[in-house]
């Protein structure tokens, strides 16, 4: 299961360069193997530019994106939280540099956005833990678990220290469920708030309740207020390609979830 979880994050993601690399290379396959395939050929390669065009459209990824946060918004008040007394904030991705005898770990722009959320809502409701959690992920170069990184932004953007638990054993969202659930369960608290991407919301959601626990959870911002509002949204933009492709990957993560019987 595994294997088929790491081959469809490569190339079965619409809107990846996996796919489209796939994609492009059967089209060519269907031009060059005869006349027979010559027409599936074209219709196949004016099908998937048609495809990486839609997906690009910022109407069309922030549509993807609000169908899966349906239902989910940043609390806004302390009572809102029902007394939680932690912060579960998810590693979004990270990487890790080592040249010349000298190591760094950088958060992707989406796990930043976690942090930034993450710490507006421990001052908000002024909570007792916030619990970064994220293992490493080797395949990807990320050979320093990204719970450390996560803590150092914590802490540069306000929350204390001596607040902050590292969850840095998981590889996933559902490793990350039963981690954080036993950091919870050894300092007894029954109430606290997560905090992911607003298209990862629902699979956290579902997995943490899928071990007993009940999250209360507030999304963090999809994009940084620093970017540019986009010209229209009717015109294509890498970034928006990037969202239409996470949000792809989160329907596919849903369906292996399921599969896996962890919702």
């Amino acid at each position: 299961m595994e294997f088929l979880s790491a081959f469809a994050k490569a190339v079965l993601i619409p809107g990846s360069r996996g796919f489209l690399l796939v994609g492009l290379t059967g089209g060519v396959m269907l031009l060059l193997a005869g006349r027979r395939t010559q027409a599936w050929g074209k219709r196949w390669l004016a099908f998937l530019a048609g495809l990486y065009w839609i997906l690009s459209l910022p109407v069309v990824s922030g549509g993807l994106v609000g169908l899966l946060s349906l239902g989910y918004a940043p609390i806004e008040s302390a009572a809102q939280a029902e007394g939680a007394e932690a912060v579960v904030v998810l590693g979004g991705g990270a990487a890790t540099l080592r040249a010349l005898g000298a190591e760094l770990s950088l958060l992707t722009t989406e796990a930043a956005l976690r942090v930034l959320e993450a710490a507006r809502v421990q001052q908000l409701i002024e909570a007792r833990w916030v619990i970064a959690s994220g293992g490493t992920t080797a395949e990807a170069g990320v050979v320093t678990p990204e719970s450390l990184p996560l803590q150092e932004a914590l802490i540069q953007v306000g929350v204390p220290g001596d607040r902050i638990l590292l969850e840095s054993d998981s590889h996933d969202t559902h490793e990350q469920a039963l981690a954080v659930a036993a950091l919870l369960q050894a300092r007894g608290v029954d109430s606290f708030v997560l905090v992911t991407s607003p298209d990862h919301m629902r699979r956290a959601v579902l997995s943490f309740r899928g071990v007993g626990l009940d999250p209360i959870p507030s999304p963090a911002p999809i994009r940084s207020e620093t970017l540019p509002a986009p010209v229209s949204t009717f015109l294509p933009t890498l970034r928006s390609l990037e969202e239409s492709a996470g949000a792809l990957r989160e329907v596919l993560g849903l369906g292996y979830y399921a599969l896996r019987g962890w919702l």
